[in-house]
């Protein structure tokens, strides 16, 4: 029981995590509270997300969009959980990246890798089609 507890978790976090790309500063202050902003360019707000093990930095454009997430885990259980459910929610495009397509039209593309004295990150960003 207490596995599938966390899988709903994770899918359930995952997705809204994912839907803060393109949200103003203050709708993702909302949605995450207790966070903590840092007004240097680019403009930063961090939330330990203590339920799932992962420290969650959102990115701001000028305008305070929020243009990129950056998921750090921080045990190697809470990593695997990232990955298998991206595996399961989002569309695989090789071992360490996937597509996801939201409502709104947004294409998101997440990457992982290995960041000295961080460890293992995922990289959320809005996919860029070319015209």
């Amino acid at each position: 029981m207490k596995k599938l507890v966390l899988a709903l978790v994770m899918l359930v976090g995952l997705n809204s995590q994912a839907q803060t790309i393109g949200d103003h500063l203050n709708t993702v202050r909302e949605k995450k509270p207790g966070g903590k902003i840092d007004s240097e360019k680019p403009y930063t707000y961090s939330v330990d997300e203590k339920d799932v093990s992962s420290l969650m930095v959102y990115f701001f454009d000028g305008s305070l969009t929020c243009d990129r997430l950056v998921i750090v885990p921080q045990t190697s259980s809470s990593r695997q959980r990232w990955v298998g459910s991206f595996n399961d929610n989002w569309i695989i495009i090789n071992s360490t990246e996937w597509k996801f397509y939201k409502e709104d039209g947004m294409i998101l593309r997440c990457s992982i890798d290995y960041v000295t004295d961080v460890g293992t990150v995922f990289f959320i960003r809005e996919e860029k089609t070319e015209n």
